[in-house]
């Protein structure tokens, strides 16, 4: 069983981090909002941000990658957003990156998710008829 991560957000990425959380077999595991005055090389300038997450594809995780990389396409900032595969997690999961640049909107890509989101839970009803 995976756990979704829990836990202090920046509250610029909060929605995104919970709208990625609700996809079956998707786990967030590290973020950042944005600091008016970066401090490490991990943390992301004011108008940047970035959301690292596993994808568990025995648990629905593919059909939920599919969705998430459909939402990219469908945002309106999607010339500013960027999904990466970083790591493969020892056969069970593989990593990705989600960063949003030149000002994107992370709550405006929440949505678009939430509503990428509705269509996996349509498919899981329709499968049950």
């Amino acid at each position: 069983m995976i756990s979704k991560a829990s836990g202090d957000f920046d509250p610029t990425v909060r929605r995104l981090v919970d709208q990625l959380n609700a996809f079956p077999g998707v786990v967030t595991f590290s973020s950042c909002g944005g600091h008016r005055e970066p401090l490490t090389p991990s943390q992301r300038p004011l108008g940047e941000f970035e959301v690292n997450f596993n994808v568990y594809p025995l648990l629905g995780g593919w059909r939920s990658l599919e969705l998430i990389a459909s939402a990219l396409v469908e945002s309106e900032d999607r010339n500013s957003l960027k999904l990466t595969l970083w790591s493969v997690g020892g056969g069970t999961s593989v990593n990705f990156e989600l960063e949003g640049r030149r000002h994107a909107d992370p709550d405006a890509l929440a949505t678009v998710l939430s509503q990428m989101r509705e269509l996996f839970d349509d498919e899981v009803v329709d499968e049950s008829d």
